[in-house]
């Protein structure tokens, strides 16, 4: 069972991060100049990456774990959507933006990027219910 928490504990922060970024942080960053959201975002999305692939790994490894020590199959499902997130985090095009780049095709990487971030919410919060609903 201390598997299984672990794992919840660590899914909920990655999920919180995640839906932070989505409904708060890119929404915000949108509303400033092109110039503006890339120099915030570039330093941004580095920490991020480190702090939420982090986590992502290791909620599945807890899961995995949990799942192994008789908690049951869901958590390894669980686990499995929550690392499926981890290839969304390959370097992105907007790393590469030079800021001299005409504003409306940034703002296209940026919503690229947005939509990647959409994703990775969905997967972790698909395998937060599953932990919390089904795996319990």
């Amino acid at each position: 069972m201390l598997l299984a928490n672990c794992a919840t504990l660590v899914t909920a922060l990655f999920t919180g991060a995640a839906v932070y970024v989505t409904f708060v942080e890119q929404p915000a960053r949108m509303k400033c100049s092109t110039e503006i959201a890339l120099s915030q975002w570039r330093p941004s999305y580095a920490r991020a990456t480190i702090m939420q692939a982090t986590l992502a790994i290791l909620g599945f490894l807890l899961a995995v774990a949990a799942s192994l020590s008789g908690a049951g199959p869901v958590w390894l499902i669980a686990g499995l959507f929550l690392v499926a997130v981890v290839p969304f985090y390959a370097p992105s095009d907007v790393e590469e933006t030079d800021p001299e780049m005409p504003g409306e095709l940034t703002r296209d990487l940026f919503g690229h990027w947005a939509n990647l971030r959409a994703v990775r919410t969905g997967l972790s919060a698909i395998a937060l219910v599953l932990m919390i609903f089904i795996g319990r």
